[in-house]
């Protein structure tokens, strides 16, 4: 299940990707007046997560899902950008600290974050958000008390572990 996760979300953010790359530059106005003056866009990345960013070993360049995420905003944006890469503990406090604009690595997005960091939230792993956790929480809930009404069977797996088992009622709707 974690390679289909990863698979996906590497789909999900190529997708993103090439529709950032088509899009014209957008307007001067719509960046910080520094970034704009300087034409760089600083981000701090923590290349240690594969494949969504890491330093390939035989051309020490930054790579990953995130590396083109970043490229493609940047040309989007009209701008270039400079790759740090830092230590984990490092990223939030050069953020806060103006030595970075912004952090384009696996960070995830906590409650006790959103007083010092504003998040974008474009690819979600096996551990979803406070939130999503919530919404799904309350999806399965819906989920278990429509099910509770229809007859089950209890069985046991071709290797004796048990199982459960539904009656098919039809073709599935998902």
């Amino acid at each position: 299940m974690g390679v289909r996760m990863t698979a996906t979300a590497m789909l999900r953010g190529a997708a993103l990707i090439g529709l950032l790359s088509t899009a014209s530059p957008l307007a001067a106005g719509q960046l910080p007046d520094a970034v704009t003056k300087a034409g760089v866009l600083h981000l701090n990345v923590n290349a240690t997560y594969p494949p969504i960013e890491y330093k390939d070993p035989q051309t020490d360049k930054l790579v990953g899902l995130d590396i083109d995420l970043g490229e493609a905003l940047a040309k989007r944006l009209g701008v270039r950008i400079e790759w740090t890469e830092v230590a984990f503990a490092q990223l939030m406090p050069a953020l806060q600290t103006g030595r970075t604009d912004f952090i384009l690595s696996g960070l995830s997005d906590l409650p006790t974050r959103h007083e010092t960091m504003d998040f974008i939230d474009y690819l979600s792993s096996s551990t979803p958000s406070p939130r999503a956790r919530l919404r799904l929480r309350r999806i399965f809930a819906a989920r278990r008390l429509a099910r509770s009404a229809r007859p089950r069977s209890r069985t046991r797996s071709a290797n004796g572990a048990p199982s459960i088992a539904r009656r098919k009622a039809g073709p599935r709707s998902r």
